[in-house]
Protein backbone atom coordinates (compact mmCIF):
# COMPACT_ATOMS: atom_id res chain seq x y z
CA UNK A 1 0.00 0.00 0.00
CA UNK A 2 1.36 3.72 -0.81
CA UNK A 3 -0.18 6.68 0.60
CA UNK A 4 0.56 9.90 0.23
CA UNK A 5 -0.74 13.46 2.10
CA UNK A 6 -0.66 16.99 2.49
CA UNK A 7 2.51 17.63 4.23
CA UNK A 8 1.51 21.38 4.78
CA UNK A 9 -0.93 20.63 6.89
CA UNK A 10 0.05 17.39 8.21
CA UNK A 11 3.79 17.95 8.42
CA UNK A 12 4.10 14.59 11.09
CA UNK A 13 3.94 10.78 11.18
CA UNK A 14 3.16 8.60 13.88
CA UNK A 15 4.03 5.42 14.31
CA UNK A 16 1.37 4.06 17.18
CA UNK A 17 1.11 0.43 18.30
CA UNK A 18 -1.47 -1.61 20.86
CA UNK A 19 -0.24 -5.27 21.39
CA UNK A 20 -2.67 -6.09 23.63
CA UNK A 21 -1.55 -3.89 26.49
CA UNK A 22 -4.24 -1.61 26.86
CA UNK A 23 -6.89 -4.12 29.05
CA UNK A 24 -9.28 -0.87 30.05
CA UNK A 25 -11.41 0.96 27.34
CA UNK A 26 -11.29 0.58 24.83
CA UNK A 27 -9.51 -2.56 23.46
CA UNK A 28 -10.02 -4.62 26.45
CA UNK A 29 -6.68 -6.45 25.99
CA UNK A 30 -7.81 -7.80 22.46
CA UNK A 31 -6.52 -5.59 19.86
CA UNK A 32 -3.43 -6.13 17.76
CA UNK A 33 -2.60 -3.40 15.88
CA UNK A 34 0.39 -1.02 14.45
CA UNK A 35 -0.29 1.80 12.68
CA UNK A 36 0.46 5.14 10.57
CA UNK A 37 -1.34 8.05 11.15
CA UNK A 38 -0.25 11.62 9.15
CA UNK A 39 -0.58 14.42 12.32
CA UNK A 40 0.07 17.70 12.80
CA UNK A 41 0.32 18.80 16.55
CA UNK A 42 3.05 16.63 18.47
CA UNK A 43 3.12 14.86 21.24
CA UNK A 44 0.50 12.72 20.96
CA UNK A 45 -0.83 13.05 24.74
CA UNK A 46 -2.94 15.74 23.57
CA UNK A 47 -4.36 19.02 22.15
CA UNK A 48 -2.83 20.99 25.18
CA UNK A 49 0.67 20.02 24.62
CA UNK A 50 0.84 20.71 21.30
CA UNK A 51 -1.29 24.19 21.64
CA UNK A 52 1.68 24.99 24.65
CA UNK A 53 4.41 24.05 21.81
CA UNK A 54 2.99 25.87 18.71
CA UNK A 55 2.17 22.66 16.66
CA UNK A 56 -1.94 22.44 16.93
CA UNK A 57 -3.98 22.53 13.71
CA UNK A 58 -6.24 26.90 14.41
CA UNK A 59 -9.07 27.66 12.67
CA UNK A 60 -11.01 31.31 12.81
CA UNK A 61 -14.56 31.22 13.06
CA UNK A 62 -16.06 29.83 9.95
CA UNK A 63 -12.53 28.97 8.30
CA UNK A 64 -12.34 25.57 6.46
CA UNK A 65 -9.12 23.97 6.03
CA UNK A 66 -8.20 21.75 2.90
CA UNK A 67 -5.74 19.07 1.89
CA UNK A 68 -5.68 15.63 0.18
CA UNK A 69 -4.57 12.48 1.17
CA UNK A 70 -4.24 9.59 -1.44
CA UNK A 71 -4.27 5.81 -0.89
CA UNK A 72 -3.40 3.25 -3.30
CA UNK A 73 -2.87 -0.49 -3.49
CA UNK A 74 0.28 -1.76 -5.02
CA UNK A 75 -0.17 -5.07 -6.69
CA UNK A 76 2.61 -7.74 -6.32
CA UNK A 77 5.29 -6.96 -8.67
CA UNK A 78 4.80 -3.97 -9.95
Amino acid sequence: MRVRWDVDVLPHLWLWQEFGATTGHPWWGRAYVMGLEPFAGYPTDGLAAAVANGTALTLEPHARRSLWLRAAVIEEGL
